[in-house]
């Protein structure tokens, strides 16, 4: 039983937006005025296909649950509850159900069985095959012991489409118990094309809490293969925001220790307890969450953030970070010298890695090296760093040290601490009292209303693609296949992420499925490109459609090319300078043949 789903089966959108405002009909679709903000054009569109209801003005709304909580300002289990009575059902019967106590024993029993299964086909396509055989020397030139491999259970998965399902079958796991796990693929159970979902890839099993294997992370074995890096999609045994990879290792020693070292990537952490480090963790396919803090927070309050030392894993720190203040943690900063990261300096030796977990500073301290020390500080940058700076101070829930934090930031920057103390109050008060910009609402509806393809380009090209992936997703191999994650803006790339994997996943692009990889923030703008592209796009030609499609991708690769060219004229020029004369010739060479493609 699926109260959830029993809801939305019952209670439709329209029916339930039509309780709070009059609905106007509006081709397939509706609109209304909207119930979160005053307005007296309707900005607030209803789309009976996908069931999401938007504002374009204020950027509220979602499914029948997101509405519903925020019109009603309810939690969930409220929302719940309500719908259900809405909807004719009696919430009682659903009590034994995963809505209200989580998954069973049964359950979760069931899918760590049909996980231990794989466990044991992986770990034999490892050891017992001429494919796997390659595959040990890889890890073994990594610097992994056999003894390391077979105590994280590592494996390898063929490049065979269906040879772990049917290896499974024999064992007497049900068709529908290995869709459930996630380890194979189909678009429904008695569908007959099931294939495995990881393939040439190694395989690192995910454990919770106590130990059961949950999961699987899968690194492409193949150069090219995207994504990278795999993870099983979430199951009723599997929240990729509640498990770290290695917690289940490491809780011991994260107690003896009084402090957890987290770093990126599988390897990293294995490389860790290899080498004895053992109060190590990583997250599993996703950013660090709220909820990961909390079970942290439980074994300890000090946070050593070992992340890749490039522009990515900074940003990832400093998402960290402000993850962390709201457990009131203690974060430091791990730098490893020359940049390397934990597996590769473990490969070598332990010293250099233990010495930085000596060194690490505080996350603050190390920011300000970092944003400051590097750059010329114009006034345009001084408030840019400044700006920045305060999201970070904001979050420190301690006075004392967000005092501390100030006065570092002031005598970094050369400004008064009065001035910063201001600022700081203006912007919470800015927060609590936020103006609807009325200028920005009426050129959003205008845009949405005004049918034309005209209007359709005030979106980044980035965002069109995004949003005509929406409208067809089977369209999605033919464009996404030639873009990389590189190519998007940063506050788009997840979504790309996440909308490239989903298809691969699914062969779809649901509310449902993309929910699995995208947190709140970033679900509600693919409701608003959702809504958006099918109200631009319910009465056009596919001939327009694709059009537009292939506009914005010309505009992405130009983009893509740009950055290229200018990147290498800086190395030209630095050629130049320092009389480097074959490579300069080589370099005008590769710059010729790039402005003729």
């Amino acid at each position: 039983m699926d109260l959830v789903a029993d809801i939305k089966q019952r209670l439709s959108i329209e029916d339930l937006v039509g309780q709070y405002v009059t609905l106007k009909k509006s081709g397939r679709n509706y609109k209304a005025l909207c119930p979160f903000h005053s307005e007296k054009t309707p900005s607030f569109y209803i789309s009976v296909e996908k069931q999401i209801a938007y504002c374009f003005g204020c950027q509220k709304g979602g499914d029948v649950f997101q509405f519903f909580q925020e019109v009603e300002n309810a939690d969930f289990p409220t929302a719940l509850k309500a719908l259900a009575e809405k909807s004719g059902l009696d919430y009682t019967q659903y009590h034994a159900t995963e809505q209200r106590h989580g998954p069973t024993k049964d359950e979760i029993r069931k899918l760590a069985d049909v996980h231990d299964i794989a466990v044991t086909f992986f770990g034999n396509n490892l050891w017992d095959s001429a494919e796997g055989a390659k595959v040990l020397d890889y890890l073994r030139g990594r610097g992994m012991t056999d003894e390391t491999i077979k105590t994280w259970n590592i494996g390898f998965s063929p490049d065979f489409p269906d040879e772990f399902y049917r290896t499974a079958l024999q064992e007497k796991v049900s068709k529908t118990e290995l869709v459930a796990s996630g380890l194979v693929i189909t678009k429904d159970t008695d569908a007959s094309n099931v294939y495995d979902r990881f393939r040439m890839r190694l395989m690192f099993p995910i454990q919770d809490s106590q130990g059961r294997t949950v999961a699987f992370g899968g690194r492409a074995l193949k150069k090219g293969v995207e994504p990278k890096y795999l993870n099983s999609p979430e199951t009723a045994a599997y929240k990729k925001s509640e498990i770290l990879y290695g917690l289940f290792q490491a809780k011991n020693a994260i107690r003896t220790a009084h402090y957890v070292i987290m770093v990126e990537g599988y390897m990293d952490l294995i490389a860790c307890h290899q080498a004895g480090i053992c109060e190590a963790v990583a997250t599993s396919g996703t950013a660090l969450t709220g909820e990961h803090a909390k079970i942290l927070k439980r074994l300890t309050d000090t946070f050593y953030l070992c992340f890749d030392n490039d522009n990515a894993g900074w940003e990832a720190t400093k998402r960290a970070y402000l993850v962390l203040q709201a457990v009131e943690a203690s974060v430091r900063v791990v730098t490893i010298p020359d940049g390397k990261d934990p597996a590769d300096t473990l490969k070598v030796s332990k010293e250099p890695f233990v010495e930085a977990i000596a060194g690490a500073r505080p996350f603050f301290d190390v920011y300000l090296d970092r944003e400051i020390s590097a750059v010329t500080l114009t006034p345009e940058r001084t408030l840019l760093i400044l700006t920045e700076s305060l999201s970070y101070i904001r979050a420190v829930q301690n006075k004392i040290l967000q005092d501390i934090s100030i006065r570092a930031l002031a005598g970094r920057l050369g400004v008064k601490e009065v001035v910063i103390y201001d600022e700081l109050k203006r912007i919470s008060q800015q927060q609590k009292f936020k103006p609807l910009d009325k200028r920005a609402i009426e050129h959003q509806r205008e845009s949405i209303s005004n049918n034309t393809n005209n209007q359709l380009r005030r979106l980044r090209p980035e965002e069109l693609i995004l949003v005509c992936a929406l409208q067809a997703p089977t369209k999605i191999p033919d464009f996404f296949s030639s873009l990389h994650e590189s190519d998007f803006p940063e506050d788009l790339q997840k979504i790309f992420v996440a909308m490239r994997e989903t298809i691969m996943r699914t062969q779809d692009l649901t509310m449902e499925h993309l929910a699995e990889e995208l947190d709140p923030q970033l679900l509600a703008k693919i409701s608003f490109y959702s809504v958006y592209g099918e109200a631009m796009y319910s009465d056009v030609s596919l001939e327009i459609f694709e059009k537009d499609v292939q506009t914005a991708l010309d505009k992405l690769l130009q983009n893509r090319k740009n950055v290229q060219l200018e990147a290498l004229k800086r190395i030209i020029k630095s050629y130049q300078q320092e009389g480097k004369k074959s490579e300069l010739i080589e370099a005008l060479a590769q710059l010729r043949e790039k402005l003729k493609s």
